[in-house]
């Protein structure tokens, strides 16, 4: 699973919109509504995407509007974004034979 790239993930964030602590990134992620106005943001930076059989390595920012998204739209599509990856990989767990 992605862990150590959502982790990672999260930290640059956190870093990029110089916020204090985590809750308070979660907390301020939580005034954006569902979807993130469309940007969309993915763990992959750290080589969990050889499990999609993804060639790019890289993580993606996508759909990014300068005139309507914020920091907070960010923190709330990193989540989202995480959140994507877990359910994801663990559904493909789930579907490998063992």
């Amino acid at each position: 699973m992605c862990v150590n790239g959502a982790g990672i993930q999260y930290k640059w964030v956190k870093n990029l919109t110089q916020s204090s602590s985590y809750s308070e990134m979660n907390k301020k992620a939580s005034t954006i509504e569902i979807g993130s106005d469309g940007l969309q943001l993915f763990p992959f930076g750290n080589g969990s995407e050889r499990m999609f059989n993804n060639k790019n390595i890289g993580s993606t920012i996508s759909n990014i509007n300068y005139n309507i998204h914020s920091n907070l739209h960010l923190l709330r599509a990193s989540l989202e974004g995480i959140a994507f990856s877990f359910s994801k990989t663990l559904s493909r767990l789930l579907n490998f034979s063992l």
